[in-house]
């Protein structure tokens, strides 16, 4: 039966008011959203409300601890006195010792250096020597016969040099690979230091190098 029908119909009064009453609270029309519930639910206002920047960044990170690349005295061990010297021939060692030990040069390549006389001295052997006119002030060599006091030699495994000079930190240059050491500090050498040189490839002494900071 429809509405009309059924307003029609012959019915008590109080009955048909009664329907109406009935039929307009099943048929009622939602309210209108307001104007602020309209406006929020937009997406320039749903955007606004997620969290930002800054509320993301305001938040407390946990720090990590930072950790300390410092190489402190105890891991840079000084070289035991004497051993500052490669068969016996060391910064300051007079060039007669240097051809009593390895004998005349093969090659000579003579140069002055703030007026005095310099000069290269190239054994075939694998070593060079820095000298002025009666000292040494610089030697590398490569040969194997030619060791430290402690018997420190090219060719050696890397972890005899640890085991036998102490433990430092390996470095790079445009030389290749190096570990550096000081001499002891009771001996009179000043700005000087023993480099051992690694193979490029491996963990083997390639040369040892004596200098001094001119």
């Amino acid at each position: 039966m429809t509405i009309n029908k059924m307003l029609h119909q012959k019915l008590p009064m109080a009955s048909a008011a009664c329907l109406l009453v009935t039929l307009m609270s099943c048929t009622a029309v939602p309210e209108p959203a307001t104007t602020s519930e309209t406006e929020s639910n937009r997406p320039e206002a749903i955007e606004s409300q997620q969290p930002t920047t800054d509320d993301l960044t305001a938040q407390p990170v946990p720090s990590e601890p930072e950790q300390s690349t410092e190489t402190t005295t105890d891991d840079v061990p000084f070289l035991e006195p004497g051993d500052f010297a490669i068969s016996g021939l060391t910064i300051g060692s007079d060039v007669e010792d240097a051809i009593a030990q390895l004998g005349e040069p093969d090659r000579k390549e003579e140069y002055f250096l703030a007026g005095d006389p310099n000069g290269t001295w190239i054994y075939d052997s694998g070593t060079t020597l820095y000298t002025n006119s009666e000292k040494i002030w610089g030697m590398t060599t490569s040969d194997t016969n030619l060791c430290t006091a402690s018997g420190v030699c090219p060719g050696n495994d890397f972890n005899t040099v640890v085991e036998t000079l102490g433990t430092n930190e390996i470095s790079t240059d445009e030389k290749g690979r190096h570990v550096t050491y000081s001499p002891a500090a009771e001996e009179e050498v000043v700005a000087c230091w023993m480099e051992v040189y690694l193979e490029d490839s491996e963990d083997t002494v390639r040369d040892l190098r004596l200098a001094c900071q001119p």
